[in-house]
Protein backbone atom coordinates (compact mmCIF):
# COMPACT_ATOMS: atom_id res chain seq x y z
CA UNK A 1 0.00 0.00 0.00
CA UNK A 2 3.18 2.35 0.57
CA UNK A 3 3.98 1.69 -3.00
CA UNK A 4 0.57 2.89 -4.42
CA UNK A 5 0.38 5.76 -2.01
CA UNK A 6 3.68 6.94 -3.16
CA UNK A 7 2.94 6.65 -6.53
CA UNK A 8 -0.60 7.91 -6.71
CA UNK A 9 1.58 11.17 -5.30
CA UNK A 10 3.98 10.82 -7.97
CA UNK A 11 2.56 9.33 -11.38
CA UNK A 12 4.93 6.88 -13.69
CA UNK A 13 4.46 6.77 -17.69
CA UNK A 14 3.03 3.59 -17.15
CA UNK A 15 -0.07 2.39 -15.60
CA UNK A 16 0.20 0.09 -12.25
CA UNK A 17 -2.21 -2.30 -10.80
CA UNK A 18 -1.80 -3.54 -7.74
CA UNK A 19 -3.59 -6.95 -7.00
CA UNK A 20 -4.11 -8.61 -3.87
CA UNK A 21 -5.04 -12.20 -5.21
CA UNK A 22 -7.48 -14.26 -3.45
CA UNK A 23 -7.15 -18.12 -2.38
CA UNK A 24 -3.24 -18.20 -3.36
CA UNK A 25 -3.47 -21.53 -0.54
CA UNK A 26 -5.96 -22.84 -2.52
CA UNK A 27 -4.45 -23.60 -5.71
CA UNK A 28 -3.12 -19.99 -6.69
CA UNK A 29 -6.66 -19.82 -7.80
CA UNK A 30 -7.22 -16.05 -7.93
CA UNK A 31 -4.14 -15.62 -9.89
CA UNK A 32 -5.05 -18.12 -12.22
CA UNK A 33 -8.45 -16.32 -12.88
CA UNK A 34 -6.97 -12.90 -13.05
CA UNK A 35 -4.40 -14.34 -15.70
CA UNK A 36 -6.36 -16.02 -18.22
CA UNK A 37 -9.26 -13.12 -18.19
CA UNK A 38 -6.09 -10.67 -18.65
CA UNK A 39 -4.79 -13.39 -21.56
CA UNK A 40 -8.23 -13.28 -23.32
CA UNK A 41 -8.83 -9.55 -23.18
CA UNK A 42 -5.51 -9.76 -24.92
CA UNK A 43 -4.57 -7.28 -22.07
CA UNK A 44 -0.83 -5.57 -22.58
CA UNK A 45 1.35 -6.85 -19.28
CA UNK A 46 4.86 -6.15 -19.05
CA UNK A 47 5.97 -7.27 -16.21
CA UNK A 48 4.55 -9.06 -12.83
CA UNK A 49 6.31 -8.32 -9.81
CA UNK A 50 4.96 -11.10 -6.98
CA UNK A 51 6.14 -10.41 -3.19
CA UNK A 52 5.21 -13.10 -1.23
CA UNK A 53 6.51 -13.59 2.37
CA UNK A 54 9.21 -10.87 2.60
CA UNK A 55 9.30 -9.92 6.25
CA UNK A 56 10.63 -12.77 8.19
CA UNK A 57 13.58 -12.11 10.69
CA UNK A 58 16.26 -13.61 8.76
CA UNK A 59 19.47 -11.74 9.96
CA UNK A 60 20.31 -11.05 6.59
CA UNK A 61 20.40 -8.44 3.98
CA UNK A 62 19.59 -10.93 0.88
CA UNK A 63 16.54 -11.88 -1.07
CA UNK A 64 15.46 -14.24 -2.90
CA UNK A 65 14.44 -12.86 -6.92
CA UNK A 66 13.09 -16.06 -8.41
CA UNK A 67 12.61 -15.85 -12.55
CA UNK A 68 12.27 -17.53 -15.39
CA UNK A 69 14.28 -17.80 -18.77
CA UNK A 70 12.14 -14.70 -20.57
CA UNK A 71 12.52 -12.61 -17.91
CA UNK A 72 16.42 -13.22 -16.39
CA UNK A 73 16.66 -9.78 -18.11
CA UNK A 74 14.46 -8.13 -15.36
CA UNK A 75 15.66 -10.06 -12.77
CA UNK A 76 19.35 -8.57 -13.45
CA UNK A 77 18.26 -5.06 -13.12
CA UNK A 78 16.32 -5.91 -10.00
CA UNK A 79 20.36 -7.25 -8.51
CA UNK A 80 20.98 -3.82 -9.34
CA UNK A 81 18.59 -1.92 -8.16
CA UNK A 82 18.66 -3.74 -4.82
CA UNK A 83 22.24 -2.98 -3.73
CA UNK A 84 21.75 0.61 -5.05
CA UNK A 85 18.44 1.30 -3.29
CA UNK A 86 17.80 -1.11 -0.72
CA UNK A 87 20.80 -2.41 0.64
CA UNK A 88 20.46 -5.30 -0.41
CA UNK A 89 22.02 -8.61 -2.25
CA UNK A 90 19.86 -10.40 -4.59
CA UNK A 91 20.09 -13.81 -5.48
CA UNK A 92 18.67 -15.27 -8.60
CA UNK A 93 16.67 -18.39 -8.54
CA UNK A 94 14.47 -20.54 -10.60
CA UNK A 95 10.78 -20.02 -10.10
CA UNK A 96 8.51 -22.78 -10.01
CA UNK A 97 4.89 -22.81 -9.12
CA UNK A 98 4.15 -21.81 -5.70
CA UNK A 99 2.93 -18.70 -5.72
CA UNK A 100 0.74 -16.16 -7.57
CA UNK A 101 3.59 -15.21 -10.32
CA UNK A 102 3.19 -18.28 -12.12
CA UNK A 103 0.05 -18.14 -14.50
CA UNK A 104 1.42 -15.12 -15.52
CA UNK A 105 4.96 -16.69 -16.86
CA UNK A 106 2.72 -19.45 -18.30
CA UNK A 107 0.69 -16.74 -20.28
CA UNK A 108 3.99 -15.72 -21.54
CA UNK A 109 4.65 -12.68 -19.75
CA UNK A 110 7.64 -11.92 -17.41
CA UNK A 111 7.65 -12.24 -13.79
CA UNK A 112 9.99 -12.24 -11.20
CA UNK A 113 8.98 -13.66 -7.25
CA UNK A 114 10.76 -11.98 -4.73
CA UNK A 115 10.31 -13.10 -1.48
CA UNK A 116 12.63 -13.45 2.03
CA UNK A 117 15.90 -15.21 1.94
CA UNK A 118 15.37 -17.39 4.46
CA UNK A 119 12.29 -19.05 4.81
CA UNK A 120 9.68 -18.96 7.79
CA UNK A 121 9.11 -22.79 7.86
CA UNK A 122 8.69 -22.50 11.93
CA UNK A 123 5.66 -20.01 11.61
CA UNK A 124 4.47 -20.27 8.25
CA UNK A 125 0.65 -21.60 8.37
CA UNK A 126 0.87 -21.96 12.17
CA UNK A 127 -0.23 -19.70 15.20
CA UNK A 128 3.41 -18.90 16.14
CA UNK A 129 3.36 -17.21 13.07
CA UNK A 130 3.19 -13.50 15.08
CA UNK A 131 4.63 -10.29 14.78
CA UNK A 132 7.39 -10.60 16.72
CA UNK A 133 8.66 -13.33 13.82
CA UNK A 134 8.87 -9.83 11.50
CA UNK A 135 11.83 -7.63 10.88
CA UNK A 136 10.44 -4.43 9.62
CA UNK A 137 13.58 -2.89 8.80
CA UNK A 138 13.95 -5.88 6.14
CA UNK A 139 10.82 -5.68 4.90
CA UNK A 140 10.95 -2.16 4.56
CA UNK A 141 14.32 -2.71 2.43
CA UNK A 142 12.45 -5.59 0.00
CA UNK A 143 9.64 -2.93 -0.62
CA UNK A 144 11.93 -0.01 -1.21
CA UNK A 145 13.65 -2.35 -3.89
CA UNK A 146 10.01 -2.97 -5.32
CA UNK A 147 9.40 0.79 -5.44
CA UNK A 148 12.78 1.12 -7.10
CA UNK A 149 12.31 -1.88 -9.76
CA UNK A 150 8.07 -0.31 -10.89
CA UNK A 151 9.48 2.58 -11.36
CA UNK A 152 12.58 1.50 -13.33
CA UNK A 153 10.54 -0.38 -15.93
CA UNK A 154 7.54 2.27 -16.01
CA UNK A 155 10.41 4.27 -17.74
CA UNK A 156 11.06 2.10 -19.86
CA UNK A 157 14.26 0.78 -19.19
CA UNK A 158 15.68 -2.41 -18.29
CA UNK A 159 19.09 -4.74 -18.38
CA UNK A 160 19.50 -7.37 -21.34
CA UNK A 161 21.94 -8.74 -22.22
CA UNK A 162 22.56 -7.98 -26.32
CA UNK A 163 22.55 -11.08 -28.05
CA UNK A 164 20.85 -13.43 -26.25
CA UNK A 165 17.78 -13.17 -29.24
CA UNK A 166 15.60 -15.89 -27.46
CA UNK A 167 16.00 -14.71 -23.97
CA UNK A 168 16.84 -18.34 -22.79
CA UNK A 169 19.67 -16.71 -20.21
CA UNK A 170 23.02 -17.56 -22.23
CA UNK A 171 24.13 -16.85 -26.04
CA UNK A 172 24.31 -19.62 -27.57
CA UNK A 173 24.13 -20.77 -31.57
CA UNK A 174 20.87 -20.70 -31.46
CA UNK A 175 20.37 -17.07 -30.46
CA UNK A 176 22.00 -16.39 -33.86
CA UNK A 177 19.73 -18.92 -35.86
CA UNK A 178 16.93 -17.29 -34.20
CA UNK A 179 17.61 -13.63 -35.31
CA UNK A 180 18.53 -15.30 -39.35
CA UNK A 181 14.53 -16.93 -39.10
CA UNK A 182 13.51 -13.62 -37.86
CA UNK A 183 15.42 -11.43 -40.09
CA UNK A 184 14.65 -13.91 -43.26
CA UNK A 185 10.46 -14.82 -42.40
CA UNK A 186 11.28 -17.38 -40.63
CA UNK A 187 8.13 -16.55 -38.14
CA UNK A 188 10.23 -15.76 -34.86
CA UNK A 189 8.97 -12.81 -33.01
CA UNK A 190 11.22 -10.53 -29.83
CA UNK A 191 9.04 -10.69 -27.01
CA UNK A 192 11.61 -7.71 -26.07
CA UNK A 193 12.58 -4.93 -28.07
CA UNK A 194 14.79 -6.61 -30.97
CA UNK A 195 17.41 -4.17 -31.32
CA UNK A 196 18.21 -3.94 -27.51
CA UNK A 197 18.34 -7.66 -28.38
CA UNK A 198 19.78 -8.09 -31.41
CA UNK A 199 21.71 -5.22 -32.76
CA UNK A 200 25.19 -6.57 -31.59
CA UNK A 201 27.08 -4.46 -33.63
CA UNK A 202 25.27 -0.96 -32.28
CA UNK A 203 24.02 0.22 -36.38
CA UNK A 204 20.79 1.10 -35.03
CA UNK A 205 19.07 -1.44 -37.64
CA UNK A 206 19.02 -5.78 -37.68
CA UNK A 207 20.77 -6.95 -40.47
CA UNK A 208 22.47 -10.15 -41.54
CA UNK A 209 25.71 -8.32 -40.06
CA UNK A 210 25.05 -8.73 -36.64
CA UNK A 211 23.84 -12.22 -36.72
CA UNK A 212 27.38 -13.04 -38.47
CA UNK A 213 29.06 -11.52 -35.45
CA UNK A 214 27.09 -12.82 -32.82
CA UNK A 215 28.38 -16.07 -34.55
CA UNK A 216 31.77 -15.14 -34.71
CA UNK A 217 31.77 -14.53 -30.89
CA UNK A 218 29.96 -17.58 -30.08
CA UNK A 219 33.14 -19.32 -32.35
CA UNK A 220 35.68 -17.55 -30.77
CA UNK A 221 36.33 -15.79 -33.96
CA UNK A 222 37.87 -12.22 -33.47
CA UNK A 223 36.00 -9.64 -33.02
CA UNK A 224 35.47 -6.20 -30.64
CA UNK A 225 32.12 -7.26 -29.44
CA UNK A 226 30.93 -8.99 -26.28
CA UNK A 227 27.50 -9.38 -24.79
CA UNK A 228 26.95 -6.88 -22.54
CA UNK A 229 24.14 -5.54 -20.24
CA UNK A 230 22.51 -2.34 -21.68
CA UNK A 231 19.88 -0.12 -19.64
CA UNK A 232 18.73 2.13 -22.03
CA UNK A 233 17.62 0.64 -24.81
CA UNK A 234 15.72 -1.92 -24.36
CA UNK A 235 11.65 -0.69 -23.73
CA UNK A 236 9.05 -3.14 -22.06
Amino acid sequence: MEIARIIAQNPLPQTVVFVPFAQEEQGLRGSSAYAAEAFAEGKDIRFMLNMDMIGYKPNTTNVNLLHDPPSVAVADLMVSLATTYAGLTGIKGSASGNSDHWHFMQKGWRAVFAHEYVFNSQGWHKNTDIVDSMDFDYMTKVVKLALATVASLSQNSCQAYAGDTNQDGSITLEDAIYLVRHLFGGGETFNIDPQCKGDVNASGNLTLGDAIRLANFIFGKPGDWTPIATGSCCSL
